[in-house]
């Protein structure tokens, strides 16, 4: 199961978060999401410009993570222009463009209910640990660069490269088409709306 903790709070101090788990700082709950990363999480920092270390108290003492802060509006922001992208690499030859618009379309609404503060933190490092995506230092910087161009590529509409559509689409159920190089395919053959859906949002245990 693949897990990462997505976080609302209200404010950041000094621009480092310390003590990010502590009961006086955190101001959501923490969730556990299914068994992939999800597209629709990751999409909300296709515009960031925050990425800070923080020390993680549950791992070794010295050990520094990073996170990645995204203002709520600006993650919706982010979530509205996925949605009109044309053509996204995420609409399936099972799901017409207008179905995609309508998933987008419930999960901004999804959050807009479940996180009430002013920014979201989303643990990277936890994602790309899980994966075994980055275990050095080195990897970490280059994981976290190329998957924030990915998924900027994609709000903007150009094309991405191998190595940025790696390291964004590990542990998820998608795959990169090397024949057609700007298509992405899912694996799971033919889902369900309903179950396309939690491949992308993975909102079903939260």
């Amino acid at each position: 199961m693949g897990r990462f903790r997505i976080y609302a709070q209200n404010g950041i101090q000094d621009g480092i978060l310390e003590h990010i788990k502590s009961e006086n700082y955190i101001t959501s709950t923490s969730v556990t999401l299914c068994n992939s990363r999800h597209v629709f999480w990751e999409i909300m920092f296709g515009g960031f410009n925050l990425n800070l270390k923080y020390r993680n108290r549950d791992t070794i003492p010295t050990s520094m993570d990073r996170v990645l802060v995204v203002k709520i509006e600006e993650a919706k922001r982010c979530l509205e222009q996925f949605m009109k992208v044309s053509p996204n690499p995420f609409v399936q030859p099972f799901i017409s463009q207008t179905e995609f618009e309508l998933l987008v379309e419930r999960f901004i609404n999804h959050i807009s209910n479940r996180l009430d503060k002013n920014y979201i933190i989303y643990n990277i490092s936890e994602v790309l640990h899980t994966y075994d995506v980055a275990a050095l230092e080195p990897e970490l910087i280059n994981a976290i660069r190329f998957t924030k161009e990915f998924y900027t590529k994609i709000l903007l509409g150009q094309p991405y490269n191998y190595q940025e559509s790696l390291y964004a689409l590990s542990g998820s159920p998608f795959k990169v088409n090397l024949q057609k190089f700007s298509q992405i395919q899912c694996l799971i053959e033919s889902p369900t709306l309903e179950e396309y859906y939690v491949l992308l949002s993975g909102v079903d245990d939260m």
